[in-house]
């Protein structure tokens, strides 16, 4: 599902926070295959937390990440990601198709934190049953599309496609496995500073959540003391003193069982984890307290004779 869409000969960009990445396919008898393939780096501080700091060094990296790869279009496809995208599976009744926009458009207004008119919306119907409509619904800033619309169109391309990042996954997980659409699948992508899930089953996207957590996380925990040097090999990292990066590491926290909470209601899973902790709470606390009261009575003194 995109935003918005133009049917063209157009070739992917990519612009994430570490680097931006060009990229074409072309059909190759039913098969898609990878013609071009360019990539550019980008300072730690040309993009924060999704939001573009450093314009004419992104213009830049799209430019030199184009001119690698030799694509000669200048129509592309981009992705967007994080806080300022609402990615919501909602119920609707079922009406007429003509009367659908006009549905979506008043019920968007009960799940979206932004004002209406400060978004970008878009939607896609999953099911019908038992007389309301599934649908999946994409609210996304205004100024966050323009301000990545802005550096492409700058750096002498059209963007002619915004979709989602976690809905571009799916699309490829679609597109290299088209027979495993039975079973619901957790799609996960770690990037440099946003880890992007989207959970499909039959085609249709049942849970979608972009996490501001990935890579630079790991290496900031990995890097531990001055003498360990960290080197970027290839899009990967590697430790001169493997050794003692390895002490550095935080233990992974131990696993919570959850009680059954709906998939794609986070509230709730927040609102049950707290509460099965409070009951733990008050179990520790009363066992606490027999434990307590148990040795208060095997120790008491014995009366004087």
């Amino acid at each position: 599902m995109a935003l918005f869409r133009k049917t063209s000969d157009i070739f992917g960009l990519d612009i994430g926070s570490s680097s931006v990445k060009a990229l074409q396919l072309r059909d190759a008898g039913g098969t898609p295959r990878l013609t071009a393939l360019g990539m550019a780096s980008l300072p730690p501080d040309a993009i924060t937390d999704g939001s573009i700091k450093d314009a004419p060094t992104v213009i830049e990296a799209i430019r030199s990440a184009v001119s690698k790869s030799g694509i000669k279009a200048r129509e592309t496809a981009i992705a967007i990601s994080g806080r300022e995208l609402i990615i919501k599976k909602v119920q609707i009744p079922e009406v007429p198709a003509r009367e659908v926009h006009d549905v979506v458009q008043l019920e968007a207004e009960h799940h979206i934190p932004f004002a209406i008119d400060e978004v970008f919306l878009d939607y896609h119907t999953v099911g019908q049953h038992g007389g309301v409509m599934d649908l999946i619904l994409v609210a996304v800033k205004k100024s966050k599309v323009l301000e990545y619309a802005s550096v492409v169109s700058e750096a002498g391309f059209e963007p002619s496609i915004v979709d989602v990042d976690g809905f571009a996954l799916g699309n490829q997980f679609e597109l290299n496995f088209p027979d495993e659409r039975t079973e619901a699948v957790a799609l996960i992508d770690i990037g440099a500073s946003t880890m992007k899930t989207n959970v499909v089953r039959a085609g249709a996207t049942i849970f979608a959540r972009d996490i501001p957590f990935g890579g630079n996380n790991y290496t900031h925990v990995a890097r531990g003391p001055a003498d360990v040097r960290l080197l970027r090999l290839d899009g990967g990292v590697r430790a001169h003193r493997p050794d003692r990066a390895r002490r550095r590491l935080l233990p992974a926290p131990r696993a919570q069982r959850l009680p059954g909470v709906e998939l794609g209601h986070p509230r709730r899973a927040l609102a049950a984890v707290r509460e099965d902790r409070r009951r733990s709470r008050l179990r520790g606390g009363s066992q606490r307290r027999r434990t307590g009261a148990r040795r208060r009575r095997g120790t008491r003194a014995p009366a004087a004779g």
